[in-house]
């Protein structure tokens, strides 16, 4: 029974992670050879940084994969099946995105037909596909009871995915949250340069409403991206540009 237990957990856990890794990576080539069908396409300092996460996360898997599959004791089985149940939350919130916008995909850009979300996990949660690698990441590091992978999700992942964050929505918050549920349900007017705010408040928005865009080749962001967009009209209704999954 212990045997079987330890065998399941770890395969979920490794699994888990490692199809993040593969995934992301995969997703990344994609959004890469379709750039050219986005409307608008960007990559600088933020989105370099949060592209090396997943051969990370495939760095770490092949490390403790090697780990022996024999049957682990208390508090190490404890820890095994927590991290395993962990993963597989972060893989439902994944999941129930990809429902909630069958569009979603790797990298920040904007589709021509995108819509504003604000239905399924999107009035829960903001940025359900972030969160969702954070907490992966985190049963990653709870079943191996690995400092080094808590230590990377804390000091790397976490941060970034902020820094990532606020690149996406540095444009968008002109008067657009104020019509916008905050981190609690029936609450508007977060601030959406809140750590919190971004990863949880309800309602997703990356693109700004009611700014017309300037008829120019390409700009330059506060974070250093380059971004391609063409001429837009005014009353434009919002885009979701993103997402990384």
């Amino acid at each position: 029974m212990r045997d079987g237990l330890t065998t399941l957990a770890f395969l979920v856990v490794i699994i888990g992670a490692g199809g993040r890794a593969v995934g992301v990576v995969v997703g990344q080539v994609h959004t890469l050879l379709r750039r050219q069908q986005f409307r608008t396409f960007r990559f600088g300092r933020a989105e370099l940084v949060t592209w090396i996460e997943p051969f990370l996360l495939g760095a770490a898997t092949c490390v403790l994969a090697r780990t022996p599959r024999s049957a682990a004791p208390g508090t190490a089985l404890v820890a095994l099946v927590a991290g395993a149940i962990i993963v597989l939350c972060g893989y439902g919130l994944l999941f129930w995105a990809i429902w909630s916008w069958p569009a979603l995909f790797v990298g920040h850009a904007i589709l021509p037909d995108h819509q504003l979300v604000r239905t399924g996990v999107y009035g829960v949660v903001r940025h359900p596909a972030y969160l969702a690698a954070f907490v992966i990441w985190l049963g990653f590091g709870i079943a191996f009871r690995s400092v080094g992978v808590v230590a990377l999700t804390a000091l790397y992942v976490i941060p970034a995915y902020l820094a990532y964050i606020r690149s996406e929505e540095n444009d968008d918050a002109r008067g657009v949250w104020r019509h916008l549920p905050g981190v609690l349900p029936g609450r508007a007017g977060s601030d959406p340069t809140s750590s919190l705010t971004l990863l949880i408040a309800p309602s997703v928005i990356h693109h700004r409403s009611d700014v017309v865009t300037r008829p120019a080749a390409s700009r330059k962001t506060a974070m250093g991206a380059k971004v391609f967009e063409p001429d837009s009209t005014p009353g434009e209704s919002a885009s979701r540009p993103r997402c990384r999954a």
